[in-house]
């Protein structure tokens, strides 16, 4: 189980970095493998919880939960359930909470790249996976243990990146205004 575990985690996080370099294709063998993987180890542990929802296999359900749910935003950009994921809701929400990280660097990764409409859209996901944890029951914080810490992350990472999307479009919009300017001092002169 632990061997197994271990697996998932790493095939998930690979997929996590093939998503990140836009390699989708690759990412959806890797998730496929993984996928297999963990509904061997469930099947195995239907009948003993205490591994079942703990340690190394808490672990794996949240990080293939993770790479699940970026993999289908990238595809299509809608998100899939937990049972579509096949991991429970404590999982689901856990790993959900970390895509706002992945996001950030795939929008600074856009950013660099020039593509400001992609780096926004990636940027407006991330709004709404952290306002959508953010209004959940409080309840559901007491059940989920980490998940406030990871909503608390997220919260700063939103700001951080709403920052450097805001400094790009001032910097974007000086160009187009000093690159006008030129245009016309040069219009002149003639």
């Amino acid at each position: 189980m632990l061997k197994d575990a271990r697996r998932t985690l790493k095939l998930s996080k690979e997929c996590i970095l093939l998503v990140q370099g836009g390699k989708l294709k690759a990412a959806k063998r890797k998730l496929k493998v993984a996928e297999a993987t963990l509904k061997r180890i469930i099947k195995l542990l239907e009948f003993s919880p205490e591994l079942r929802y703990g340690g190394a296999m808490h672990e794996a359900c949240q990080e293939f939960a993770e790479a699940s749910i970026l993999l289908r935003l990238e595809e299509d950009g809608s998100f899939p359930t937990p049972e579509e994921v096949g991991v429970d809701p404590q999982a689901y929400l856990l790993g959900l909470a970390d895509i706002v990280g992945e996001l950030r660097r795939m929008v600074l990764s856009r950013l660099m790249a020039g593509d400001m409409a992609e780096a926004e859209r990636k940027f407006r996901l991330m709004e709404e996976i952290y306002y959508g944890l953010s209004t959940l029951d409080e309840q559901v914080y007491s059940v989920v243990s980490g998940l406030r810490r990871k909503c608390d992350i997220a919260r700063h990472l939103l700001e951080l990146t709403g920052s450097d999307v805001m400094v790009e479009v001032r910097q974007r919009r000086l160009e187009r205004v000093l690159r006008a300017l030129e245009k016309y001092s040069k219009l002149r002169r003639k």
